[in-house]
């Protein structure tokens, strides 16, 4: 993947896509001169690697998250699920899942009693 921002070359592998959002903010803070605190810092620097297919099925699923039609929208849950599945402590396919099930719900495309996801354990760590 990659990222060019105000002339610099930021070429990462697809499993860093949350250390190359970070850098690029961190660059864009620079570039407006933001101060920012150690713990914001901090923040920025933090790392963590994400299984490229479950960014990916992350990545897909918000696309058909944003279709409006039963097909999309189910294809959209499937594919969050999925993004999941691979990778639990990548939260946010957690994060998207409800909009799907939400607009399916206004739309009235599923019976409420399947709109509601199925629980489970909160992730291991957010940051590493």
């Amino acid at each position: 993947m990659i990222v060019i921002f105000d002339g610099k070359n930021y070429d990462r592998d697809l499993g860093d896509t949350l250390k190359l959002q970070g850098e690029v903010a961190e660059a864009i803070v620079r570039q407006i001169k933001i101060n920012l605190t150690n713990q914001e810092q901090t923040t920025f620097q933090q790392q963590r690697h994400v299984i490229p297919r479950a960014f990916e099925a992350y990545a897909e699923g918000m696309y058909f998250g944003s279709r409006v039609s039963r097909d999309s929208l189910d294809k959209s849950v499937a594919l969050l699920t999925q993004a999941i599945e691979l990778d639990p402590d990548y939260v946010q396919g957690d994060a998207a899942l409800p909009h799907s099930y939400h607009v399916m719900g206004m739309l009235r495309l599923r019976p409420a009693g399947e709109l509601i996801p199925k629980p489970r354990p909160p992730p291991k760590k957010l940051w590493p």
